[in-house]
Parts: structure tokens; sequence; C-alpha cells
């Protein structure tokens, strides 16, 4: 909750050039993700045989929770540090690095497992030791890539006056609302579980809970494509909500959910095409339970491709501080139709209705999301409201080459050196906004307000408006084929050009060439 909270709300920091609020964020984060920490290992290991107690031990047991537990329980500190810092290390720009930090530490497990059970005979407190030395290493390096190696994302000194205090406890809150609905998702994956051994134990019995069980060793591998589609998506999308590129936000999450409509696919397909191998892993393949499982796990996979679109769609909307909308999804997805699909769908489909549970539950919640976005999408309010904001299309359509200067001397010196710098590199797909920052000489946020104000645009529709003024012309004045014309004003990709080109000015680059053209093709 309070990495993607975090997370979003520095993103947008960033895209305004406001770094420090943007550190503050993740410091906040950081400090309160630890300090809640730390007070639940105190109240709960302070005492552990009353703790395990209330987890439900029995005394035969309590030696072996008091061996596990502990270590287990100081593994959430470094886990805090990871949740909360990996969002930050994407967010810097090295995702690499992030991708390490998982990594490695699993791998240690796995040998620090082998080590401690085995070799040195440690049995349970072993294992509960490697886990625990493998998730410091975890935090230890996300620590040390903020404190040593991070580009702009480091800590920044927490003030203790009343106000601070009172802005930090502001700034949470902010942080678990937008990230409230990356919990409810957590939660869906215990709900699952949940409603369906209850009904599986009702229906099927205990050979119907361990065929169920088997199916919840896989939820999470197919939770966790879903969120890290959302997770790779979110700092992108919320950089460019924050520079109110709508362009780019909506090619981003077009790309995220195609991405989630195939891995959907792919998952579905194993299920279905090899459910006795996914169960034999777990099962004797002549047990009961086994059958069971075999014969479920294709309708079970009927979910899949709405689960991760839904997940998808749901950080689609963390992104860009839709919390209502967000918070809503999760809940119906999480108990609204999920208790209800797990109750009543056996009654109608019998035992086999259980699998089509959470497939049911999916789909209506996918079928609200598509429905929100075409009640949306023409709205006459919601349409009445969009057509009173300003939008790249409507500014691109203006001619840059026929902008008034500024009167004022300030604003056309600043417009002048900001014009000549993008006719010089236009042409650049790797052009940087930072670096026609540094040709004014002034300091991101100041130069942001100043564009804004003197064009109306952000710098990345600043840039799109000069790419595609020069591409308007070569159209119309030369027959130069569009993929050149498309590399020649700074677009690696073609089709993107293309795309970019018809959604700011309405046609196509080929149909605004044959209706503009002013020479003959060549």
């Amino acid at each position: 909750m309070l990495g993607v909270g975090s997370s979003v709300v520095s993103s947008v920091h960033l895209s305004a050039g406001n770094i420090k609020a943007a550190r503050l964020n993740i410091t906040q984060a950081m400090a309160v993700g630890t300090l809640a920490t730390l007070t639940f290992l105190l109240i709960t290991l302070i005492n552990p045989e009353f703790t395990g107690r209330i987890l439900g031990s029995s005394e035969s047991l309590m030696p072996l929770v008091k061996d596990y537990m502990p270590w287990i329980f100081v593994c959430c500190l470094w886990q805090i540090w990871c949740v909360i810092g990996l969002f930050v290390v994407r967010l810097d720009g090295s995702p690499r690095y992030a991708m390490w930090c998982n990594i490695i530490p699993g791998v240690l497990n796995i040998f620090l497992d082998w080590l401690f059970i085995f070799p040195l005979h440690k049995g349970l407190w072993g294992a509960a030791v490697a886990t625990c030395l493998s998730c410091l290493v975890g935090g230890l390096m996300v620590m040390a890539y903020m404190l040593f190696f991070s580009r702009r994302l480091t800590f920044i000194k927490i003030k203790f006056s009343t106000k601070s205090l009172w802005l930090t406890v502001r700034n949470i809150i902010y942080q678990c609302k937008i990230g409230a609905s990356a919990l409810l998702g957590e939660a869906t994956m215990g709900m699952i579980m949940l409603m369906g051994n209850l009904v599986f134990m009702r229906y099927l019995g205990n050979d119907g809970v361990a065929a169920f069980s088997i199916a919840c060793y896989y939820c999470p591998f197919v939770f966790m494509i879903g969120n890290a589609i959302a997770q790779s998506a979110q700092p992108i999308i919320s950089y460019n909500y924050g520079l109110k590129s709508n362009s780019r936000v909506i090619a981003t999450e077009r790309l995220a959910i195609i991405s989630a409509i195939i891995c959907g696919a792919i998952v579905t397909t194993g299920f279905v095409v090899f459910p006795r191998a996914m169960v034999l892993l777990f099962l004797p393949g002549d047990s009961p339970a086994a059958a069971i499982a075999i014969e479920g796990f294709p309708e079970f996979s009927t979910a899949f491709v709405f689960f991760i679109f839904n997940m998808t769609a749901i950080g689609y909307f963390q992104s860009v501080e839709k919390v209502i909308p967000a918070i809503v999804f999760a809940l119906l997805r999480g108990v609204v139709f999920l208790v209800p699909a797990f109750l009543l769908v056996p009654l109608a489909w019998g035992t086999e209705g259980i699998w089509e549970a959470l497939f049911v539950s999916e789909a209506l919640t996918t079928l609200c999301i598509i429905g929100y976005y075409f009640y949306h999408r023409v709205h006459p309010q919601v349409k009445k409201q969009r057509a009173e904001k300003p939008h790249l299309t409507d500014a691109i359509k203006l001619p840059i080459e026929e902008m008034q200067e500024p009167k004022n001397p300030a604003d056309k010196k600043f417009f002048n050196i900001v014009l000549s710098w993008l006719e010089k590199n236009y042409s650049n797909p790797d052009l940087k906004i930072i670096d026609m920052v540094e040709a004014t000489g002034m300091k991101r946020s100041a130069f942001y307000s100043k564009l804004k104000e003197v064009t109306g645009l952000s710098p990345i529709d600043f840039v799109t408006c000069v790419r595609l003024r020069k591409a308007c012309r070569l159209l119309s004045t030369t027959a130069t084929p569009i993929a050149d014309i498309a590399h020649a004003v700074g677009y690696a990709d073609s089709r993107y050009f293309a795309r970019t080109f018809k959604q700011s000015l309405g046609v196509s680059p080929t149909d605004y060439r044959s209706r503009h053209k002013t020479t003959p093709a060549e």
C-alpha cells in the first residue's frame, strides 16, 4: 500500500520537476513503514508464546513455533524495505537492479535452506534463519542503492516540527488512499483461498480441499504476472500523467492491457494443455484429489485472462490518482462478486461450478471496468468536461511557425531559446527534456511552469507539436516515404509516429498527404 502510494505521488512530483517533494514522500513512506513494522515486532515478540497461542498454536507445536516464528517475523522489516524500496528503485530508472534485488535473495534462500537443513542439521530453526538472512540481503541491497547509488530519489531529512509532522501524516494518508486498492488486491488472494476451502470442503470434502490447494499454489504466480505488468507500467503512466501527456499515458496503458491479455492467454493454455503434469508435481496421480484437480484446472484457468486484466486496469487507476474507481473495482473482485460467486455458482452448475466461481467474479469485474470506461467516454456531461479542457490535438492544429512571439521581452527570449534548441534537436529520437531545460539555464520546475505559461503546453507536448508540424510540411511538400519522415522528425518507430500523428491531427499521415499535397509526387 505504501509502496504503490509513494511511487505514484513521487512520479507525479518528478514530472513537475519537484524532486524535493518526491524525495520527501519516499522518505516518509520508508520511515513510517519501518516504524510500523518495528512496533509490530515489539508487540508480537516480547512474548512469543503468547503470540503463538493467539495464532492457534497447540502446546505440542509451541517449541517449533518458538524456533520458527521470531525469525520469520523479523523478516517483515527487511521485506517492508524491499516492498517500498523496489518501487523507488524502478522509479529512479534502475529496473535491472530492482530485478536483482529479487533474484539474489531468492537464490540465496534456496542455498541457505539446503545448507542449514541438511549439512548443518538445523531443522526448522535453520530454515527460518536462512529465510531471514536472505530477506536481509534483499533489504540491504535496496537500502544501499537508496543511500549511495540513487540518481535522484535519495532520502531527505525529515523535520520534527508540529507542521512537518502534520504534513507527514497528511502525505501518508494520501499514499494509503492511493495504495488501498493494492492492499485489497493482496487480500483478494486470501479471500479466494478462504472461500474456496470452505466451499470445496462442503461439496467435495478433504479431497476437494486438497485439489483446490494445488490451484492455490499456482494462483500467486498468476498474481505476480498481473502485479508485474501493473507495477512496470505505473511509473511510466504516473510520470506522463503528471506531465499531462495523455497520448503517452494511453499508449502505455494500451501496451499494458495487451500484455495482460497475452500473458493471461498463455497461462490459461498451460492449465488447459498440461493439467496432469502440473498436478503431479504435488499429488500422486492415482489419488482422488489429483483426479479432481486435473479435471478442474482447465475450468479454473478460464478466469486468468480477466484476473490479470483487472489487476492491470486497477493499477492504471492507481497510477492516475483515481482512488475511488481503483478501490471500488478491487472490492468488486475481492468481495462483492467473489463471495456470492463461490456460494451461488455451485448451486446453479453443481460441483463443477466451484471451479468457475473465480471466472464469474473476475469476468463481472471486467464488464464493470469496461462499462465505466465507455460511460466516461460517451456520457454527455463527461464529454462536456473533457471538451472544456485544452488538448494536445487543439494545440497542434495551430502551426508552431504561426505562433505569435510573446510581447514580454523576457518571455520572448525564453520562447526563442527553447524553439531554437528544438530546431537543432527535434530529429534526435533520444531527445531529453532535461537537456532542453539546461539550455535555458532554469530549474526544472520553473521551466515547466514558464513553458506552460508561454505556450500552453507541457514540454513533451511542445516537442510533439514541433515534430508533427515538421512532419506535416514534409508530407505536403515532398514524396519522402512516411517511414523516412518519421525518422527525420525524431521517431525511431514509424508505427508509433503514425499513431501519434492520427491521435493528434485526426487523420493518418497518408490521408494528410493526400489532402494537403502541394507538389506532384515524384
